[in-house]
């Protein structure tokens, strides 16, 4: 489908004509976050029933920080433990770490770099809907059950005392709400080569992912004999792009494995 649609785009350019002129041109009446306009540099537009924002004004709103990569002409989007990506004129974006597709694209207007808001909004964890015009982003909820919350503390502290932390220089424990897991995360300097050094090693590499899916399965057994039904997440960081995943066990099954790309 989408070669179809490059190739009726085409024969519009080349006679002249843009079929997502008048789309392109609609304008949205703004952005509303939490009861309150979001002032911003430039005015919203939708395009193909997808609302466009300027990338620096709604996103740093709810507090991600924005890093802009001329070279590529990618924006990446960080807020707590959410990432998202999206390139110029590329139906491909990241949201933390993984490919997905997207229906209208990152595009530059009137000198401004416009994203997709919905994608980036939900990515980083927020509520988008719609009404007259308007975009309403609603914070989302990020308080934890306080005993809930201390049990994540002390699975930290196990964890620091186990074999665990000898494989990279640090890691995280975090809740995800989205996924309804616990995600423990490695990372640090150097887990990119030390990784590739694994997967050079096929036994070894084979090793570490049957002991990453062990401490998946164990962080659901252990959560569930508190009283949690909590899905698990093991993931490794590249720590040369931040926003990738190198590994990704979920409830004891690998959910993405780099090797194998």
């Amino acid at each position: 489908m989408k070669k179809i649609l490059f190739a009726m785009t085409l024969v519009f350019a080349l006679l002249g004509f843009s079929p997502t002129v008048v789309e392109a041109n609609t304008l949205s009446k703004g952005v509303i976050l939490d009861g309150e306009q979001i002032s911003m540099d430039g005015t919203p537009i939708i395009e193909n029933g997808r609302t466009l924002v300027p990338v620096r004004g709604v996103l740093e709103a709810i507090g991600a920080t924005v890093d802009w990569n001329q070279a590529t002409k990618t924006a990446t989007a960080h807020l707590g433990e959410f990432s998202a990506s999206v390139t110029v004129d590329k139906y491909t974006a990241y949201v933390d770490g993984y490919a997905v597709n997207l229906d209208v694209p990152a595009k530059i207007v009137n000198g401004r770099t416009m994203v997709p808001l919905r994608f980036m909004a939900e990515a980083l964890g927020y509520d988008v809907s719609y009404k007259d015009g308007w975009v309403y982003l609603d914070t989302p909820s990020t308080d934890l059950d306080p005993e809930f919350a201390a049990e994540l503390e002390d699975f930290e502290s196990i964890l620091k005392d186990s074999p665990v932390k000898d494989y990279f220089e640090s890691f995280s424990i975090a809740y995800s709400d989205e996924e309804g897991a616990v995600v423990l995360s490695f990372e640090g300097d150097g887990t990119n080569k030390k990784v590739h050094e694994m997967i050079n090693k096929q036994d070894e590499w084979a090793y570490y992912i049957e002991y990453m899916e062990m401490i998946s399965m164990e962080m659901v057994m252990y959560f569930k004999q508190l009283g949690y039904e909590v899905n698990s997440i093991v993931e490794v960081i590249d720590d040369e792009n931040p926003e990738y995943v190198l590994l990704k066990v979920f409830n004891g099954l690998v959910d993405y494995d780099i090797a194998t790309e």
